[in-house]
Protein backbone atom coordinates (compact mmCIF):
# COMPACT_ATOMS: atom_id res chain seq x y z
CA UNK A 1 0.00 0.00 0.00
CA UNK A 2 0.65 3.57 -1.08
CA UNK A 3 -0.04 5.16 2.17
CA UNK A 4 1.38 8.78 3.80
CA UNK A 5 0.56 11.52 5.50
CA UNK A 6 -0.61 14.78 2.68
CA UNK A 7 1.96 17.63 2.98
CA UNK A 8 0.91 20.32 0.85
CA UNK A 9 -0.83 17.77 -1.44
CA UNK A 10 2.18 15.50 -1.25
CA UNK A 11 2.89 12.51 0.40
CA UNK A 12 5.11 12.46 3.22
CA UNK A 13 8.94 11.59 2.41
CA UNK A 14 9.51 8.79 4.26
CA UNK A 15 6.08 7.29 2.90
CA UNK A 16 6.09 4.35 0.75
CA UNK A 17 5.06 6.04 -1.96
CA UNK A 18 8.56 8.11 -1.51
CA UNK A 19 10.04 4.53 -1.54
CA UNK A 20 8.44 3.43 -4.53
CA UNK A 21 9.90 6.33 -6.62
CA UNK A 22 13.32 5.76 -4.93
CA UNK A 23 12.94 2.25 -5.85
CA UNK A 24 12.20 2.39 -9.48
CA UNK A 25 15.04 5.30 -9.81
CA UNK A 26 17.91 2.92 -8.16
CA UNK A 27 16.58 -0.22 -9.94
CA UNK A 28 14.91 0.33 -12.62
CA UNK A 29 16.12 3.12 -14.51
CA UNK A 30 19.17 1.41 -14.74
CA UNK A 31 17.47 -1.28 -16.70
CA UNK A 32 16.04 0.86 -18.99
CA UNK A 33 18.63 3.71 -19.73
CA UNK A 34 22.25 3.36 -20.58
CA UNK A 35 25.21 5.33 -17.70
CA UNK A 36 26.89 7.31 -19.62
CA UNK A 37 30.81 6.21 -20.10
CA UNK A 38 32.70 9.50 -19.25
CA UNK A 39 30.94 10.32 -15.88
CA UNK A 40 27.87 8.68 -12.85
CA UNK A 41 25.13 10.31 -15.29
CA UNK A 42 22.14 7.93 -16.91
CA UNK A 43 20.87 9.49 -20.06
CA UNK A 44 16.95 8.94 -20.43
CA UNK A 45 16.07 8.87 -24.08
CA UNK A 46 15.07 11.89 -25.53
CA UNK A 47 11.84 12.83 -24.38
CA UNK A 48 10.09 15.44 -22.10
CA UNK A 49 9.66 15.04 -18.57
CA UNK A 50 5.77 14.66 -18.89
CA UNK A 51 6.43 11.47 -20.60
CA UNK A 52 9.12 10.01 -18.20
CA UNK A 53 6.96 10.55 -15.73
CA UNK A 54 4.13 8.63 -17.58
CA UNK A 55 7.11 5.85 -18.10
CA UNK A 56 7.39 5.66 -14.55
CA UNK A 57 3.03 5.17 -13.98
CA UNK A 58 3.22 2.64 -16.47
CA UNK A 59 6.18 0.85 -14.82
CA UNK A 60 4.08 0.75 -11.49
CA UNK A 61 0.70 -0.54 -13.09
CA UNK A 62 3.00 -3.31 -15.43
CA UNK A 63 5.92 -4.03 -13.19
CA UNK A 64 5.26 -3.13 -9.53
CA UNK A 65 1.02 -4.05 -9.88
CA UNK A 66 0.09 -0.95 -8.14
CA UNK A 67 -3.97 0.66 -8.61
CA UNK A 68 -3.53 3.51 -10.30
CA UNK A 69 -4.93 5.03 -7.52
CA UNK A 70 -1.53 4.48 -5.40
CA UNK A 71 0.50 5.63 -8.11
CA UNK A 72 2.53 8.33 -6.36
CA UNK A 73 1.52 11.66 -7.83
CA UNK A 74 4.16 13.89 -10.53
CA UNK A 75 4.71 16.63 -7.98
CA UNK A 76 6.14 13.92 -5.29
CA UNK A 77 8.40 12.20 -7.78
CA UNK A 78 9.66 15.49 -9.70
CA UNK A 79 10.46 16.31 -5.97
CA UNK A 80 12.43 13.12 -5.57
CA UNK A 81 13.87 12.90 -9.14
CA UNK A 82 15.66 16.29 -9.12
CA UNK A 83 16.60 16.42 -5.22
CA UNK A 84 18.15 12.78 -4.97
CA UNK A 85 18.42 11.44 -8.73
CA UNK A 86 20.01 14.34 -10.28
CA UNK A 87 22.23 12.28 -11.92
CA UNK A 88 19.87 10.92 -13.78
CA UNK A 89 19.18 13.35 -17.16
CA UNK A 90 17.07 14.03 -20.07
CA UNK A 91 19.61 15.46 -22.62
CA UNK A 92 17.83 18.76 -24.32
CA UNK A 93 16.19 18.77 -27.64
CA UNK A 94 18.52 21.18 -29.70
CA UNK A 95 17.17 22.09 -32.84
CA UNK A 96 18.07 21.36 -36.03
CA UNK A 97 18.32 24.26 -38.58
CA UNK A 98 15.70 23.64 -41.39
CA UNK A 99 18.32 23.92 -44.16
CA UNK A 100 20.67 21.74 -42.41
CA UNK A 101 18.12 18.45 -42.53
CA UNK A 102 17.57 19.17 -46.04
CA UNK A 103 21.29 18.74 -46.67
CA UNK A 104 21.46 15.75 -44.49
CA UNK A 105 18.20 13.99 -46.35
CA UNK A 106 20.19 15.35 -50.38
CA UNK A 107 23.17 13.15 -48.83
CA UNK A 108 21.37 9.99 -47.79
CA UNK A 109 19.23 10.19 -51.02
CA UNK A 110 22.65 10.51 -53.17
CA UNK A 111 23.91 7.32 -50.91
CA UNK A 112 21.52 5.02 -51.80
Amino acid sequence: MLLGTQVNGERDIDSESSNNIRSWFAHRVLHLFDKSPTSEEIHVDYMYDKNFYELFVKEMLDVYGLPLDQVPLRPAFNKIWKTEFRHVKIPKMKSVDSKDQVRHISVVIREC
